[in-house]
This record gives structure tokens, C-alpha cells and sequence, in this order.
């Protein structure tokens, strides 16, 4: 074997280099934005403060929570993250229920009964378009 000769083989240049290398590097950076930015994603587009804040002014002793205007995809996160199921406002066994979940948007508030008193309204931290507003009977 001769001193000068390498065992490692000669890579060739490659006009596909520039491109594998920018790829890469865009591949990793995408990665770690994703890595460190995603939980802060996360974190306002979540349903757990809320659905906190609704259990914390639950009345004491709660039966039932009824429900006016409340989406399909919010109900269901609010019973993942916080066990709250509701009832339809315009059922008979919503008669008993002493606190009334109704979703809105802040311009449109709709009208409730003057039996219910608001005890909390809130939403998501930065959503403008969503609002929720608790009532007790």
C-alpha cells in the first residue's frame, strides 16, 4: 500500500450538494422551531384554563351544567379536560340544573332567561371570536 493513497474513496462534486445541504439545513430548523415553539402553540390554543375556570365557579354541590350554543368539538374537550358534561337547554332534566354554559361571540351575546345570573365569562388566551359565559340559576 502506498503511503499517499487514502482508504476513504473520493467523493466526486455534485450539483445536487448545494441543494441535499440547504434542504437539510431547513429540515432542522423547521425541527427545532417546532421543538421549542409548539408547546407555546399548544398552550393558547387549549381548552384546559378554560375548562379550570369553569370548574372553580361551579356552583357547590352542582348537579348538572346546561348548555346553550355549546359546539360538538368544545363540549368535548371540556368533558377530556375537566369531566364537564352538559345537558341541552331545551330538555327536561336541564329544568334542574343550576348553572347554564352558553358559548358566544362577544358581539352576539344572546338572550337568557332573567331566572340565570352571569357568574364568570371568559376564553381562550388571544381568541377573539369565541367567548364563554357561565350562568347560575
Amino acid at each position: 500500500m502506498r503511503l499517499g493513497s487514502s482508504i476513504a474513496p473520493r467523493v466526486t462534486r455534485s450539483t445536487r450538494r448545494a441543494l441535499v445541504n440547504w434542504t437539510a439545513g431547513i429540515t432542522m430548523v423547521w425541527m427545532l422551531m417546532m421543538t421549542i415553539g409548539l408547546p407555546l402553540v399548544e398552550e393558547v390554543r387549549s381548552y384546559r384554563k378554560v375548562a379550570a375556570r369553569i370548574v372553580e365557579e361551579l356552583p357547590p354541590g352542582f348537579k348538572c351544567i346546561a348548555r346553550h350554543n355549546l359546539g360538538d368539538p368544545q363540549r368535548a374537550l371540556l368533558d377530556y379536560f375537566a369531566n364537564i358534561r352538559t345537558v341541552r337547554e331545551d330538555l327536561p332534566q336541564a329544568s334542574r340544573c343550576h348553572a347554564l354554559l352558553v358559548q358566544a361571540q362577544p358581539l352576539r351575546l344572546p338572550v337568557i332567561a332573567p331566572e340565570w345570573s352571569e357568574s364568570w365569562r371568559g376564553s381562550r388566551t388571544g381568541d377573539r371570536n369565541e367567548l364563554f359565559i357561565l350562568y347560575r340559576r
